[in-house]
């Protein structure tokens, strides 16, 4: 089965593996470069070979187009060359070129990254490759500029030192060579030796100019989220935007949940460790710099990264300002490497978002090298409220050093990241449509009033009739449109696998219109199946959203719908949710039918032209409220209606259907694949009190 990302995926490795191509050679060790200082050829200057520096400082790196009229931007990669296998650090990519000969790109050295000897590749799109001319030293931290704990001294035959929620720990910092300048302290948390997240708390200590060290008492205040069983800290200060040190040894913090006390873990998951690294953005190297995380923009796409706080709770946020974007959405982009996927292991990716306005993002997990496969896609709309939005993942791949990557480019404006996590879980939890949590992570007390999940075996009576009936019809059950090639047959509805299946097949059947039809296709309504008005339908509703999620076929001469009509039979009153036809199955059509003051049928329609919705299954609602008509795909607005006389206000009733041949879609062709099904996961109702 193609997933909605098989267009995406060709445009994106098209784009970007031309380019990087070379540099994904290089990295894995398949091809060498040439180090010939031609006019094509890259010239590292900075750093040069036997240099020291330490986390903290300041990697100033230099490249030279010695006699390139032209310089394309470039990819930065730090490796360390003495630990037996190549490890590689992305600094950054699509660094723009100076007007300059030279070329300068600054990176402020993380503490997390281990002592050993580098070197600088860089890289540019037109695959010129180079080095720095050798290697230099990345040392550890020095003992002048380390956090050191004050007291209560270590419990002796204790590797790690306790402290208790409430007491207080002194904390004492000591000034290298240089003024001293104000101090922010975090509280770092690891689970397995990798970091988790971060706490500010103390925020612009302002030192005593005469003083050789700074002492700060700190009193154990920490939220309950904080504290997990078996979690370890240490103490890291940093100071005008570089870590100045962290505590030599973890500790922990006792008076949390013990292990024995700890509330069951959310159905589905376990308790391994996160595998996003500065995950909530507390740890900053230098502005628009977080540890673990790299950002770049392509040519032509005005792109910010810096950190907002105050934002989503008391801690840190990415912040990206997007003031120039571009159709395709990872020419602006946040990712992370080295996150290891094993084949047969369930994941679950999530992560806190919101934008300064409605739009769409795209979230991959994907190889970090050529040919670039992608291993998962899915494209999410973000709204101005904080909001989590959770997928599964079910890995069938092992990838050491797998990317996650946060495309942004479509639309300008900002959007706000907080608490990414990437957990390998027990069992993949059910998809939660994170496209309508409430639904559609709307706000307010919505309660579902009506639901099919499809799971069982036959239809449900209660909800569902087979049959459509035209208010001015007389042969009772009747075809959706008039020039339709296909009859409604009620042994073209199936059931099975979580999924109702409306089937369309070539056959010949006959209606009760007494005419032969050449196709049969499926219908459920929610309606009624008799014109006796003593008899209500299955389900009607005013105001409210409605959702449903399903996958539509695509081949010529296949119509596929979600609509609603009116309840009392008034027509023209007809909400279509979603209308696809087959030969087009990249165009969803949106439309309401309402009348005119000569009750006419008038139409209010917008088309979203997107992926192959025949890829994979999709979300299609309505929120119908007084005042205006939203339709969502895939939990994004995609069209808005507020003229009043559009706006129906009377109970209406539900339906999906395939239809077969019309004026609209045309008849089926010797391409089209009978039999052809729409297959429905649910069809829910929202309403607010």
């Amino acid at each position: 089965m193609l997933d909605g990302s098989a267009i995406h995926n060709r445009w994106r490795n098209l784009a970007s593996g031309l380019g990087l191509l070379l540099i994904a050679l290089l990295v894995s060790g398949f091809i060498t470069p040439s180090f010939s200082h031609g006019a094509e050829q890259l010239q590292v200057v900075l750093p040069t070979a036997g240099s020291v520096y330490k986390p903290g400082d300041l990697l100033k790196i230099e490249w030279a187009y010695p006699a390139a009229p032209q310089p394309f931007p470039a990819i930065a990669y730090l490796t360390r060359v003495d630990a037996g296998a190549a490890d590689r650090i992305e600094l950054g990519w699509n660094i723009q070129p100076d007007q300059a000969a030279v070329t300068t790109f600054d990176w402020f050295i993380p503490n997390s990254v281990p002592a050993g000897q580098y070197t600088v590749t860089i890289a540019n799109f037109n695959a010129s490759v180079q080095q720095s001319s050798g290697a230099f030293t990345i040392a550890g931290l020095p003992l002048a500029t380390q956090v050191r704990l004050l007291y209560p001294p270590q419990a002796a035959g204790s590797p790690l030192s306790a402290f208790a929620l409430g007491s207080t720990i002194g904390i004492r910092w000591d000034f290298p060579a240089g003024a001293p300048t104000p101090i922010d302290l975090y509280l770092d948390m690891f689970s397995n030796t990798a970091l988790r997240s971060s706490l500010l708390i103390a925020a612009n200590l302002l030192p005593d100019p005469l003083a050789a060290s700074q002492e700060y008492a700190w009193s154990v205040q920490v939220p309950s989220d904080r504290v997990p069983p078996q979690a370890q800290y240490k103490l890291r200060a940093v100071a005008a935007g570089s870590v100045i040190g962290s505590s030599a040894d973890f500790f922990t913090i006792t008076g949390a949940t013990s292990p024995a006390d700890a509330p069951a873990p959310a159905a589905g998951t376990d308790d391994r460790p996160n595998l996003v690294q500065n995950s909530s953005f507390e740890i900053t190297a230098a502005q628009n710099s977080f540890p673990g995380w790299v950002f770049g923009a392509r040519p032509g796409v005005v792109a910010t990264l810096s950190q907002d706080r105050d934002i989503h709770t008391d801690r840190a946020a990415a912040r990206i300002d997007i003031a120039q974007g571009h159709p395709v959405d990872w020419y602006a982009q946040l990712s992370q490497g080295g996150l290891p996927l094993s084949n047969g292991t369930d994941y679950l990716l999530s992560f806190w978002a919101r934008a300064s306005a409605p739009r769409v993002i795209s979230v991959v997990l994907q190889r970090d090298s050529a040919p670039w496969s992608e291993y998962y896609y899915r494209e999410i709309g973000l709204t101005e409220e904080w909001k989590q939005y959770s997928f599964a993942y079910a890995s069938t791949i092992d990838d050491a050093r797998a990317a996650l990557r946060l495309n942004l480019a479509r639309s300008v404006g900002q959007v706000w990241l907080d608490d990414v996590s990437l957990v390998a879980v027990a069992a993949v939890p059910p998809p939660a449509p994170a496209e309508t949590p409430l639904p559609n992570g709307q706000g307010g007390s919505w309660r579902m009033v009506f639901q099919d999940e499809f799971d069982g075996n036959t239809q449900d009576s209660s909800k569902w009739v087979n049959c459509y009936l035209f208010v001015w019809s007389t042969v009772g059950c009747d075809k959706t449109s008039g020039t339709s090639a296909s009859w409604y047959m009620p042994d073209d509805v199936l059931l099975g696998g979580g999924t109702l299946k409306l089937r369309a097949q070539r056959r010949t059947v006959s209606g009760t219109d007494g005419n032969s039809y050449a196709y049969s296709s499926g219908l459920i309504s929610s309606g009624k199946d008799t014109y006796d008005p003593a008899v209500a339908p299955r389900f009607a509703f005013q105001y409210g959203f409605a959702e449903m999620r399903a996958k539509i076929p695509a081949g010529q001469g296949l119509w596929s719908a979600f609509w609603m009509l009116q309840a009392n039979g008034q027509w023209p009153w007809e909400i279509d949710i979603l209308e696809v036809l087959g030969h087009q199955p990249g165009t969803a059509h949106m439309t309401t039918h309402y009348p005119t003051p000569t009750w006419d049928d008038a139409t209010s329609s917008a088309d979203y032209n997107g992926p192959d919705l025949s890829a994979d299954f999709h979300t299609y609602a309505i929120e119908w409220s007084p005042d205006r008509l939203v339709w969502y795909i895939d939990g994004v607005e995609r069209k808005r209606d507020t003229d009043p006389s559009h706006i129906p206000h009377a109970p209406m009733f539900l339906m999906a259907n395939l239809q077969v041949g019309g004026d609209w879609p045309g008849m089926p062709d010797a391409t089209t694949p009978f039999p052809a099904q729409l297959e429905l996961d649910y069809i829910r109702v929202w309403q607010q009190p």
